[in-house]
């Protein structure tokens, strides 16, 4: 019970690189620290962009239908590996960058509705970038 392979009763997978880590000098353990977190950003940024991506092309290919955008955007960010898996659930507070602006509108929510809003709200803001309109005109409701 407890090998070198499992860190607080979660098998790591292959390779386990805790005893390189270990060996590193220590600014190279600071280098790798931030390269990880830059690589956890962008793996957060892609799934956001995916994410948009394909609810862009089914908006295209008229696949939303008997529902808003917006809704459509809510559900498919709700049922998205970023949110679902509580591990990587976590890294949109890390990572999202509408943490800051929205963190006390979304006062009083789970953990798992508050990473799905933030994950949404980043999905919905990479839309907007892409041209993609979530509200015609006049339903804007801000």
């Amino acid at each position: 019970m407890g090998g070198a392979n499992e860190l607080r009763g979660m098998q790591l997978p292959p390779p386990d690189l805790s005893v390189a880590y270990a060996q590193l000098p220590k600014p190279w353990k600071v280098g790798a620290v931030l390269l990880a977190d830059r690589i956890l950003a962008a793996a957060y940024a892609d799934d956001v962009r995916s994410c948009a991506m394909t609810i862009a092309e089914d908006l295209a290919a008229g696949a939303v239908r008997g529902m808003t955008l917006e809704e459509y955007v809510d559900e498919a960010c709700a049922g998205h590996a970023r949110v679902v898996d509580l591990r990587r659930a976590l890294d949109v507070f890390k990572y999202s960058p509408s943490m800051g602006p929205f963190w006390p509108a979304l006062a009083g929510l789970t953990l798992s509705e508050l990473c799905v809003q933030l994950f949404a709200q980043d999905v919905q803001d990479q839309l907007a970038a892409m041209g993609v309109a979530l509200y015609g005109e006049g339903d804007d409701p801000q």
